[in-house]
């Protein structure tokens, strides 16, 4: 595998895209209606012949206003990280845990950064804010009231091991347990006394309402002139460019 830095190549796209003609808005609240079969939006300066929904975390928010996806309710996962000088290790490879097989958590591994780090992690906290970054900010009561609709699913469905989650994942949000996790692939990760905290990441993570599963594949709907990503998981990032390209081959215009 590889490892790239995705604020920088982000950025790239961004003035590609821009170059191009195209044009970024950012802080703007959207939200679409449906109207004799037609999609539309609620912003004049947005209007368009073909949508697409890939708004993360939001994006059943926005698209079961015309009614995509209610079969699916939001419970959003955090997922923590703590980093150190690569130099410590001396890793020339990521390492990898096998992976659930049920769970879709690639569980904690050690990844390179382009900087010279190496990072463990990410942890599966179920939370109940889209963008809880921190435990007591970045919720709302729609979002607890998704996470719980997901979350009775989950208990009363018979696909999951639910307790067995929250035991496992909950006390990796303190050091010496995210620590301890990685250890059984990198031993020597034990040693060390010099982590520190990375920015959280959230997987918007959905689950089927009538089976209580979790979604462990990207889920594309489209709905007359428009396109939902829905369930975007991982390796999200690693995927992103032939995603995209997999999303744009399916817009009919």
């Amino acid at each position: 595998t590889a490892v790239s830095d995705p604020h920088l190549v982000l950025t790239a796209m961004a003035n590609e895209f821009t170059k191009k003609g195209g044009e970024i808005k950012f802080g703007c609240h959207v939200s679409l209606t449906k109207n004799d079969g037609e999609i539309g939006v609620n912003r004049l300066d947005c209007e368009a012949l073909f949508y697409v929904n890939a708004s993360g975390a939001q994006s059943d928010r926005i698209s079961r206003a015309i009614g995509v996806g209610l079969d699916y309710a939001m419970l959003p996962f955090m997922g923590v990280y703590r980093a150190t000088s690569n130099k410590t290790l001396g890793l020339k490879t990521l390492v990898y845990p096998v992976p659930h097989p049920i769970n879709p958590f690639l569980g904690v591994h050690f990844t390179l950064t382009t900087d010279g780090k190496v990072k463990i992690g990410p942890t599966a906290i179920p939370i109940s804010g889209r963008e809880q970054y921190s435990l007591g900010t970045g919720w709302s009561m729609s979002d607890i009231f998704q996470a719980f609709k997901g979350a009775k699913s989950l208990v009363l469905g018979d696909s999951h091991d639910v307790m067995k989650i929250l035991r496992s994942e909950w006390p990796k949000i303190i050091e010496k347990e995210i620590v301890k996790q990685a250890s059984h692939l990198v031993p020597s990760a034990s040693l060390l006394r010099h982590w520190h905290k990375k920015s959280p990441g959230i997987r918007s993570q959905l689950v089927h309402l009538p089976t209580g599963k979790l979604e462990q594949d990207f889920k594309v709907i489209i709905e007359a002139n428009s396109l939902h990503v829905l369930n975007a998981v991982s390796p999200g990032w690693t995927s992103s460019i032939p995603f995209s390209r997999y999303v744009a081959n399916l817009i009919p215009i």
